[in-house]
C-alpha cells in the first residue's frame, strides 16, 4: 500500500507538470484555438495521461510492456508536434524516461526504451528548430537523463528497501504474537500436568493411609 501511494504521489506531480504543459502551449500556440485541433490536442494529452496512470496496471502482463512504451512515445510524438512547443520535448519524453527506468530499472531493455524515446524526442526538437541546433538539444538531454535515471533508482530502491522493512516487521509482529500463545498454551500444559501429579500423589497417599488402616484394623480384631 505504502509503495502505491509514492507511485500516486509520483503521478501527481508529473500530471502537474503536464497540466501546465497543456495550458502553457494552449495560451502561446494560437494555432491550436482552431476548434479542431484543440479538440485533438485535448484529448491526445488525457490519454497520454490516463496512460501514465494505469501503467501499474498494464505492465503486469510483461507482454503489454512493449506495447505500452512503443504506444506512449508515438502519442507522445504526435503530441508534440502539434504543440510545436520545444518544451514538450523535454517534459514528455524524459516523464516516459523516468517511468521506464521505474519498472524496468537499470537493463539492456530500459536502455532501448531510453534511446527509442530520445531518438523521437530529437526529431521533434529538429522539426522545431534545425539540424544545427541538435547539440543543444544533446547537451541538455544528457545531464537530464543521468539525473533522471539516479533519481529514480534510487527512489524504487529506497521504496523496495522500505517495502522489505514493513513486511519484516509484519512477520515479526505475527511471529511475536504465535509466541505468545504458544507460551500461553505451555504455561496451561503445565498448570494441567502439575495439578495431575498433585491429584496422583494425593491419591497415592490416600490410598496407602486407607490400606494402613485396614491392616491396622485387621490386627486390631485379631
Amino acid at each position: 500500500f505504502k509503495i502505491e501511494q509514492d507511485y500516486r504521489i509520483f503521478f501527481s506531480f508529473m500530471t502537474l507538470v503536464l497540466v501546465g504543459m497543456y495550458a502553457m502551449t494552449m495560451f502561446q500556440n494560437s494555432s491550436l484555438r482552431q476548434s479542431w485541433l484543440a479538440v485533438l490536442f485535448t484529448i491526445l494529452m488525457i490519454v497520454h495521461i490516463i496512460l501514465h496512470w494505469m501503467v501499474v496496471r498494464i505492465i503486469q502482463v510483461p507482454s503489454h510492456k512493449a506495447l505500452y512504451i512503443i504506444g506512449q512515445g508515438l502519442l507522445a510524438f504526435v503530441i508534440t508536434h502539434l504543440s510545436n512547443n520545444t518544451g514538450m520535448v523535454f517534459s514528455l519524453y524524459m516523464a516516459l524516461i523516468g517511468e521506464t527506468i521505474g519498472f524496468l530499472g537499470i537493463s539492456r531493455k530500459s536502455a532501448l526504451s531510453t534511446l527509442f524515446y530520445l531518438i523521437l524526442s530529437l526529431i521533434n526538437f529538429v522539426l522545431f528548430t534545425n539540424m544545427d541546433s541538435a547539440v543543444y538539444w544533446l547537451l541538455t538531454v544528457i545531464p537530464v537523463v543521468i539525473f533522471i535515471s539516479m533519481y529514480v533508482t534510487l527512489y524504487v530502491r529506497q521504496a523496495e528497501a522500505r517495502e522489505r522493512a514493513e513486511l519484516l516487521a509484519a512477520e515479526l509482529e505475527t511471529a511475536n504474537q504465535q509466541l505468545t500463545e504458544y507460551a500461553a498454551r505451555v504455561e496451561d500444559l503445565t498448570i494441567a500436568t502439575e495439578r495431575q501429579r498433585m491429584a496422583r500423589e494425593l491419591h497415592d497417599t490416600l490410598s496407602q493411609g486407607l490400606a494402613g488402616l485396614i491392616l491396622q484394623l485387621e490386627a486390631a480384631d485379631a
